[in-house]
């Protein structure tokens, strides 16, 4: 959760040096996610909005690694920050995503290594 809060906070500004990311998440998500923040800020686009993270469950876990399952309401949708409007296609729509998230244990506890997104695979209760 802190890691799916991080990247929120983050892409609100957008902001690819918010020390909340690396703080929550590792190689190879945490790269990939300051280049998506570092795309929106050359845009000029920004998140606004909501997430309703569902019900996270663990799905598989051992002493190292975990993979965790959510159905999300994600009302945060990418703006342009010139004028407010949503941006074209998926980024810019609410949507029910299936989200997959692997995570690791290093010494400072629990931190995001991969993500895959399902736009689609979740329906509305």
């Amino acid at each position: 959760m802190a890691a799916e809060r991080a990247f929120e906070n983050a892409a609100r500004t957008p902001d690819p040096s918010a020390p909340e990311l690396a703080a929550t998440t590792v190689a190879p998500q945490l790269p990939w996610s300051q280049s998506l923040l570092a795309q929106m800020a050359a845009a000029r686009e920004g998140a606004e909005g909501t997430v309703e993270y569902g019900r996270p469950q663990v799905v598989s876990r051992s002493a190292a690694s975990a993979v965790v399952r959510s159905c999300l309401h994600d009302q945060e949708v990418v703006i342009s920050l010139d004028d407010g409007q949503p941006v074209p296609g998926p980024a810019g729509q609410v949507a029910y995503e299936l989200f997959q998230s692997t995570m690791v244990r290093i010494d400072s506890g629990w931190k995001l290594e991969t993500q895959t997104i399902g736009v689609g695979q979740c329906r509305g209760s």
